[in-house]
């Protein structure tokens, strides 16, 4: 364009210098503007324009570069007008149009943020285990082994006596599709931008870049526990490339970072990671059931390096991690199970008897068992802490007296119990505690059991405390190398059989009685006001003879207690089983045969009252017949030392507590031999004056004037008498109260 001259313009000259270029200004200068006088710019005034479509002064082709200009005159509403209370209201027509926009872009920055990267890392690898089955072999390595596969674990180093296979190892897994993968872990706490809630989105740098991630691993097997020999090795390279915008591939991804207003402001970052990615598998040898040599440690080393856009991989993010597994191809069926058997005996070693009544009783008898249990270490052994053990049944009457009847083995798989253990051929010597049980051995169990002296009787049935070769089951049982369960055998054990030991056949199996000879769990003397018997034992019973007629338990006749007596009974007596007056002809007897020669039986048992007593109660555990009464049933009377035989000028007399009704005396001069009168004397008959009954208890108030006297001193004894006629439920106790 050639130089524009000056312009005369209302009267002043201006001069315009230097505009050169196509219709605009050169970006390196400044237009200089001058004038004649000096130019002030117009008042502004809060008015609207009011133009023509002809209204440009000015038109480029280009962009024009202003220091700045004024906003000038709108034509909708002046400034100034429905702005007040607004910093707008500042504004007017001379007001920069670049400080408006200034403050308009101040006033919008909070709600228009700009793109922002996410400041996550790349953090690390994390490996993971597919296909993870886990391998047990239950049962401990024996010693002197001879099996194929204990022999091939021990020569490597997996197995050792005394413990489980892979003791030590950690988990053993035996999957043959075992593989490893890697997942990306993103590191620091970020800005909290990312493309989506996932905090293991790291960042990725620019959108516009691509994404490649470079994986190198090495591969190592061991067959032997010391890991110092390769037995294989390999190695393999793999790459991931991510060339589009939110594209995946590999289990990896690449996303793009959006913008909190994505309409207006573009996005310009992205993040991603990657997951299950460089699968992994390996097997040395063929993984098979059968296969031994592919049974060692499994090293695993991944290297990967993650770069974007024209990076190199020196230049990428680079992390390696290292693995280490043990596998196995064996399985718990590769070993069979123990095969266990039990070869068991008894013996009877002694036969220690008491009697009651004349009958034996079987006490602190003693037996031998013998047990001999194989199979036990073969091919494994049970990491039971008890491995074997003894039982000597539920009835609870055997304990043991001499051997050892339970193995112990301690936690490395080492005897604890002494005496048990021996070679396969049972040598006089049994293996010592500290060692290790070889394949072939076995155990041998010899005890001698002894009846337990448990208090009282050994049972409650009427017809007798144990039946014909009744015992003990006595058994002997192990774990195999599965833990889950034991095998057992058992033998029975009799107590006595009949006809043994010199004893008749017909009397059938002796019954236990664990007191000792002479026991007798009463007393003579009352205590607490009462005097009780419950057929323990007959310290304190009088035979019926005469000399029972004198009421006193120091001039009547005792049974022999201390000693054994065989055949004891008269054939008037009744017997004593403990914890039951029975007839012993009937069918609650025990041992005693051929004796029900009488009709009516008799028991007699002394008392003695160390203080005076006015009344008493007397309770047998159930409802009596008269003393004259000839009927079935049990009934009984009280002889005192006061009207007995020495103590009374005339005839002794019976105190019978059923006859309430009678204040003094039933039947005078009994005849002797009669079921009311079994002695050789004639007796009186007298009854129970102010008497009562409640229940099965008879109360009786003591006369002096009848000779019913308990003073205490000379006159303190009494005795009960108890006639059985028939065979009645056996009384099981007497209970005297003062």
């Amino acid at each position: 364009m050639a130089e524009w001259k000056k312009v005369l313009v209302s009267g002043s000259s201006i001069e315009i210098r230097d505009i050169t270029g196509s219709l605009g200004l050169r970006p390196s200068q400044s237009v200089v503007i001058s004038a004649s006088a000096a130019i002030t710019a117009p008042t502004a005034i809060n008015q609207v324009a009011t133009q023509s479509s002809n209204r440009y002064a000015l038109l480029t082709s280009q962009s024009a570069y202003f220091y700045n200009h004024n906003a000038g005159y709108p034509t909708s509403n002046a400034w100034g007008t429905n702005l007040q209370g607004s910093y707008f209201n500042n504004f007017d027509a001379n007001t920069d149009v670049s400080e408006i926009l200034r403050f308009m872009a101040g006033l919008l920055s909070q709600s228009a943020p700009d793109a922002s990267p996410n400041t996550k890392t790349f953090g690390g690898l994390n490996p993971r285990f597919i296909n993870t089955a886990a391998l047990t072999i239950n049962g401990r390595i024996p010693s002197q082994s001879t099996n194929s596969d204990v022999l091939y674990l021990q020569s490597k180093g997996f197995a050792n006596s005394g413990s489980a296979s892979f003791t030590g190892f950690g988990t053993v897994y035996n999957a043959s599709t075992f593989a490893i993968d890697y997942s990306s872990s993103a590191a620091g706490n970020g800005s909290g931008v990312s493309s989506s809630n996932d905090s293991q989105l790291f960042g990725l740098g620019l959108k516009t870049q691509d994404v490649y991630i470079s994986a190198s691993t090495t591969f190592n097997f061991y067959s032997s526990s010391n890991e110092t020999v390769v037995t294989s090795n390999s190695s393999s390279q793999a790459l991931i490339t991510l060339n589009s915008e939110n594209g995946s591939s590999g289990g990896a991804i690449r996303r793009t970072i959006s913008t909190a207003n994505p309409a207006v402001i573009p996005s310009a970052y992205q993040d991603g990671k990657f997951t299950g990615s460089f699968n992994i598998s390996y097997n040395p040898v063929t993984f098979t059931a059968a296969s031994s040599g592919s049974t060692g440690w499994y090293h695993f080393t991944q290297s990967i390096t993650i770069y974007t856009g024209s990076q190199t991989v020196a230049q990428g993010v680079n992390f390696i991690t290292a693995s280490r597994v043990f596998r196995s191809a064996y399985a718990d069926t590769n070993f069979p199970a123990n095969t266990i058997t039990h070869t068991q005996t008894t013996a009877s070693l002694t036969a220690i008897s008491r009697s009651l009544s004349g009958a034996p009783y079987l006490s602190q008898s003693t037996y031998l068992y013998i047990c001999t249990s194989s199979g036990i270490f073969n091919p494994l052994y049970s990491t039971q802490n008890t491995i074997f053990s003894t039982t000597t049944g539920s009835t609870g009457f055997l304990s043991r007296s001499a051997g050892n009847i339970d193995l112990v083995i301690n936690a490395d798989g080492i005897i604890v119990t002494t005496g048990l253990v021996y070679s396969s051929s049972i040598s006089s010597t049994a293996k010592a505690a500290g060692a290790y049980p070889s394949q072939n051995d076995v155990i041998k169990v010899s005890a001698s059991l002894a009846l337990n002296p448990t208090a009282g009787a050994s049972g409650s049935a009427l017809t007798g405390f144990i039946a014909a070769n009744t015992g003990s089951f006595i058994s002997s049982s192990a774990y195999s190398r599965n833990t889950g369960g034991t095998t057992g055998s058992g033998i029975f054990l009799n107590y006595f059989t009949p006809g043994t030991f010199g004893q008749t056949a017909a009397s059938g199996t002796m019954a236990l009685y664990n007191r000792p000879q002479g026991f007798d769990g009463g007393t003579l003397t009352d205590s607490l006001n009462t005097g009780s018997e419950f057929f323990t034992g007959e310290s304190f019973r009088i035979k019926i003879t005469n000399n029972l007629l004198s009421g006193s338990y120091t001039r009547g006749e005792k049974f022999v207690t201390g000693a054994f007596d065989i055949s004891a009974l008269a054939s008037t007596d009744l017997q004593v089983k403990p914890g039951y007056l029975v007839d012993p002809g009937g069918q609650y007897r025990y041992w005693i045969t051929g004796s029900a020669t009488s009709n009516n039986k008799y028991y007699a048992r002394a008392f003695q009252r160390t203080a005076s007593a006015t009344s008493l109660k007397i309770n047998l555990g159930k409802i009596l017949i008269n003393w004259d009464d000839d009927s079935n049933g049990v009934a009984a009377v009280l002889i005192f030392s006061s009207s007995a035989v020495g103590s009374l000028a005339g005839t002794p007399r019976f105190f019978d507590p059923t006859e309430t009704t009678f204040a003094g005396l039933i039947s005078a001069s009994m005849t002797a031999g009669t079921f009311k009168n079994p002695f050789g004397t004639p007796i009186d008959l007298y009854g129970n004056n102010n008497g009562s009954l409640n229940g099965t208890t008879y109360s009786m108030t003591l006369y002096d004037s009848s000779e019913m006297k308990l003073n205490g001193g000379s006159y303190k004894d009494f005795i009960l008498l108890i006639r059985y006629k028939g065979d009645p439920l056996p009384v099981s106790g007497a209970i005297i109260t003062y």
